[in-house]
């Protein structure tokens, strides 16, 4: 999936698990955050409830990709949009750019 948005011309930084995820964060703020539901060590819902925490990061745009439908009742507003695997590329390119798109300008 790196591979194929990168071609699309998205600048990725993968994480391995949540709490990789949570540690990118730090290092540089994304214009859209896409989380897989099932993880280790911390799932999808839990990593983006702490990023939904955090100061300045309310308003991150955050896709959720899983192919297990969540059990969390409230996980939808949590997050801007959700696909399920699997996801076809054309939908989850529209989807980021979408995102991207909408998001204030840092100029």
């Amino acid at each position: 999936m790196t591979l194929v948005l990168e071609m699309e011309g998205f600048q990725v930084t993968q994480a391995s698990d949540g709490r990789h995820g949570l540690h990118c964060l730090i290092e540089a703020v994304p214009d859209v955050v896409l989380s897989d539901y099932m993880m280790p060590y911390m799932n999808g819902i839990e990593m983006i409830r702490e990023i939904r925490a955090k100061p300045g990061f309310q308003s991150l745009p955050i896709v959720l990709l899983t192919a297990a439908i969540p059990s969390e009742p409230d996980f939808r507003i949590l997050i801007d949009a959700f696909l399920e695997k699997p996801v076809e590329v054309p939908i989850l390119v529209a989807t980021l750019q979408r995102l991207v798109d909408r998001r204030p300008s840092s100029n």
